[in-house]
């Protein structure tokens, strides 16, 4: 929410917004009425700018500036994201191997798998990533339908931020008691609002011991302090005793310590008008230079009946009565315009760290050298590594209560006791794919130079891992395959040779089998 008279993350676009919406409370407006403009300037819409475009030109040109920047950040936030499942403890296995499966990590990795094939989760997360770079907020709720056959009562839905009213304790401005999930209805031709609320019910030590939900439609003034609907959909009631977390999970983009986040295009709005501008201007000078403009000491030409007429232009046409008549001459240049354009654009992609590499201008030379890309794309993975932070802090605790959803609705046996005391018997991890391409052909280099060292610096395990990452389709049973194929090379007789010619043997058939 924003205090009214202070710098607040709307503060930039504030002079765009227009009419603040009405219905919601006055600390919120501005930044409802900025997630529209965001979206407006992201689409290059003329209304984005509306406000303070200048001329009177019917059909301005708009240069997606704004839409090329944040799908640049977006590209490179959280990309490849995805889950690993874990045991609720460390193991005692070695530390580079996988752990050993028990039958409730194979369960949760199968009803996670499920539930995001059925939900679309990967696509929404890309796009609800994608127009929370946009509005600055993004959010995630989880709900279930009891009546749904097992397997397919979870539901995990993306949410409007415009819709997002969280209620803080008065004690603790930092900490939610209640979140208010509410949208404009129409009841009987007149504006309503639909508000479904989850209300934390705290011990006298603060501790959650209960979720309690209710949905309802209130009159539009003042919604959010009411406590009796118009409508009842849902009556008050607490969630299962397992689930002790508000199910609505607020990703803020570039800040997390605040209440909301900021959209990328905060503080670039007058950059991109002004980009907008210029490309209108441009393209109007070009016309008019184009086209020409004339004047004339006259009088506008008379027709047939000696009425004034307007002044056709064209081939083959013979004009009247225009004494003087002359073509105005046009600028002999548009480059002013273009490199004030190439200005302003290039200081919007520093401000947020997308290089020209980042937006796909980037030489062979460049995308073969490893430490040059490192340079370029160090200030915009600096970014958005802490986007990525919060997005992963955010979702663990999100894949931790869905163990507890699952158990409860799915009938899944994931937990280790009941109620509150309930612990999870597994650990859900988010996992974010890498962010630049990997250059297989150098990964392989390295790895040849450090098996041929005397000694080798690196096992064939470690090897094999590191063409694994590099993207190499090797089987995890290849070291014992070479080992069996190494056993294998006998001279034709069957008679093995000497022990070290056989170690020689099998040291190049690994390198061969890997290598070549």
């Amino acid at each position: 929410m924003t205090q009214p008279g202070t710098f607040t993350p709307y503060s930039t676009v504030k002079p765009l917004l227009g009419t603040l919406p009405g219905w919601v409370p006055p600390l919120d407006k501005e930044r409802i009425a900025s997630y529209q403009k965001y979206e407006e300037i992201y689409w290059s819409s003329e209304s984005g700018f509306d406000n303070i475009m200048r001329g009177d030109n019917d059909s301005p040109v708009m240069i997606p500036t704004a839409r090329t920047l944040v799908n640049t950040l977006n590209r490179y936030t959280a990309p490849g994201f995805t889950f690993r499942v874990e045991p609720p403890e460390p193991t005692t296995d070695a530390p580079d191997a996988p752990p050993t499966l028990t039958p409730a990590m194979k369960i949760t990795q199968l009803a996670f798998t499920k539930l995001f094939r059925r939900e679309q989760f990967v696509s929404r997360f890309n796009s609800n990533k994608l127009m929370g770079g946009v509005r600055g907020d993004w959010l995630w709720h989880i709900v279930a339908d009891p009546d749904k056959p097992v397997g397919k009562r979870l539901s995990i839905r993306a949410v409007d931020p415009a819709s997002y009213f969280p209620v803080y304790d008065v004690d603790d401005p930092e900490k939610i008691v209640k979140v208010h999930l509410a949208e404009q209805v129409s009841r009987n031709g007149e504006a309503h609002v639909s508000r479904l609320t989850y209300t934390k019910v705290l011990d006298e030590a603060g501790n959650t011991t209960a979720i309690m939900r209710s949905h309802g439609v209130f009159k539009t003034e003042n919604w959010w302090d009411l406590t009796k609907p118009e409508e009842v959909i849902l009556p008050e009631e607490a969630l299962p005793p397992e689930i002790t977390s508000i199910p609505v999970y607020h990703v803020k983009t570039f800040d997390a310590n605040a209440p909301f986040g900021s959209s990328h295009l905060r503080g670039l709005e007058t950059s991109a008008a002004d980009i907008n501008q210029a490309g209108s201007d441009e393209s109007l000078t070009l016309a008019l230079d184009g086209v020409g403009v004339y004047a004339t000491d006259g009088a506008a030409p008379v027709d047939e009946n000696g009425d004034e007429t307007d002044m056709i232009l064209g081939p083959g046409r013979i004009i009247s009565n225009a004494n003087g008549l002359r073509r105005v001459t046009g600028t002999g240049s548009v480059s002013p315009y273009q490199d004030h354009i190439n200005m302003l654009w290039d200081f919007m992609k520093m401000s947020t760290g997308a290089s020209d590499v980042a937006l796909g201008k980037v030489s062979s030379g460049e995308a073969e050298s490893g430490v040059a890309l490192a340079i370029c794309f160090a200030p915009l993975l600096s970014f958005t590594g802490l986007l990525d932070q919060h997005i992963v802090d955010v979702h663990t605790q999100m894949f931790y209560d869905l163990v507890f959803w699952l158990t409860v609705y799915e009938e899944l046996p994931l937990l280790n006791g009941s109620g509150a005391e309930a612990v999870p018997l597994v650990t859900v991890v988010p996992v974010i794919g890498p962010k630049l391409p990997v250059n297989a052909t150098e990964v392989i280099q390295q790895v040849v130079d450090l098996r041929n060292c005397v000694p080798p610096v690196i096992s064939l395990r470690t090897s094999h891992s590191l063409l694994r990452a590099a993207g190499l389709a090797i089987p995890e049973d290849e070291a014992a395959q070479l080992a069996t194929e190494a056993a294998e090379s006998l001279d034709p007789l069957g008679e093995p040779g000497g022990e070290e010619e056989l170690a020689d043997e099998a040291r190049l058939e690994d390198e061969m089998g890997e290598l070549v």
